[in-house]
């Protein structure tokens, strides 16, 4: 829960409140200076199929297409059916489309036989396209309005050799619109880069409705990989506490082979035992910030009231409350005034596993500030 509260500090904190603000402030500036609605233009082919298909070479079957035989010619009839969308965030009007260069399309590899039918997304539309066959491959459309997310639904029936499949071609020049694409049905209709998917929309608002969203997906994530970092590391980390347990357990034994161990020797162990080498220089660092603390007692003790005695000894040697209370329930410790005396050979085991470990005296006064501190001036 620890990591929760941590992430939720960092959440909350002044730093991550300044960096919202210069987000929202980013997002004003680009919705107010440089968001633009771009127009787009797509045409999405939805099938290139055969008219007909016959896998067998019958004699007496042929195919007849305005009085002509197909087969004979070793050509398919195919049915190309495809959709021009205005795919962008802005709509089109007449003035936008070139009249020397009209919105249309071209058919590599193939001939269209006739005009193509088609099913328009509005009335408008339906009732106002016209289509001009300029040659057997090329189709061009008169100038129209068209919306946002409309479209144009197109079936054109194409003469093909054997083996060729012909490819649609999109044609004209329309105001704002550098490429045409011709993408598949069968793949996604959106084609922009993850970058331009997330930061696209109709409306700087949409970005801001996106944002708690987003957040919201985001802090969930989060969570999500710490849960399984934690199921991950958990075991990991138990397995390998068992093991470094079992390495001091195997450590004890050479070191308790040759010596007679006391109750001291004992209580000192199950220290390391259980925290290692850190909990013996915990045990030791807190020794010796108690011979300080006696040590200035002794000097200057009698000159200060016992009230402004304990403020400079808390402010000064401040103590680990936990474990100097488990030191003086196990008896290795006992209070007399403002000191606190020591069992000598609660010391003397100390130091000796302190020396086996080779944990050198520079180690021990690194720091007179101990683990888990209580800074209560009450404490002393």
């Amino acid at each position: 829960m620890r990591i929760f509260s941590r992430l939720w500090e960092l959440i909350i904190s002044p730093g991550a409140m300044s960096a919202i603000a210069i987000v929202s402030l980013i997002f004003g500036v680009y919705g107010t200076l440089f968001y633009e609605k771009k127009p787009s233009l797509t045409f999405e082919v939805i099938s290139n199929t055969n008219v007909y298909d016959i896998h067998e070479n019958v004699g007496k079957l042929d195919v007849i297409y305005d009085g002509q035989s197909i087969r004979a010619k070793k050509k398919l009839l195919k049915l190309i059916n495809f959709r021009v969308v205005n795919s962008g965030k802005t709509n089109f009007i007449k003035s936008d489309y070139d009249e020397a260069d009209a919105l249309g399309f071209e058919i590599n590899g193939g001939s269209i036989l006739e005009l193509p039918k088609f099913v328009a997304s509005n009335d408008y539309l339906q009732e106002n396209l016209k289509m001009i066959l300029k040659s057997q491959q090329e189709i061009r459309i008169n100038p129209l309005i068209f919306d946002a997310g409309e479209f144009i639904e197109i079936h054109a029936l194409i003469l093909a050799n054997e083996g060729v499949e012909p490819i649609l071609i999109p044609l004209g020049k329309v105001a704002g619109v550098k490429h045409i694409p011709v993408i598949e049905s069968t793949l996604s209709r959106d084609r922009r880069s993850l970058w331009g998917q997330v930061i696209d929309a109709d409306s700087i608002w949409v970005h801001v409705a996106r944002a708690p969203v987003y957040s919201l997906f985001g802090l969930a994530l989060l969570l999500l990989v710490i849960l399984v970092f934690s199921l991950f590391s958990v075991p990991i980390k138990s397995f390998t506490d068992y093991k470094n347990k079992l390495q001091r357990h195997a450590e004890m034994e050479r070191y308790s082979r040759d010596i007679s161990l006391t109750v001291a020797d004992r209580n000192v162990i199950e220290r390391y035992l259980e925290g290692g080498s850190k909990a013996v220089l915990r045990l030791l660092r807190e020794l010796d910030r108690i011979s300080y603390r006696n040590d200035l007692v002794s000097k200057i003790g009698k000159v200060v009231d016992e009230g402004e005695m304990l403020g400079i000894l808390s402010n000064a040697y401040p103590l680990n409350r936990s474990l100097i209370e488990n030191l003086e329930k196990d008896g290795f410790i006992s209070e007399n005034g403002l000191l606190y005396m020591l069992e000598k050979d609660f010391e003397r085991a100390s130091n000796q596993l302190a020396d086996y470990l080779r944990i050198s005296s520079t180690e021990i006064k690194f720091s007179f500030l101990p683990e888990e501190v209580s800074f209560r001036p009450e404490w002393r």
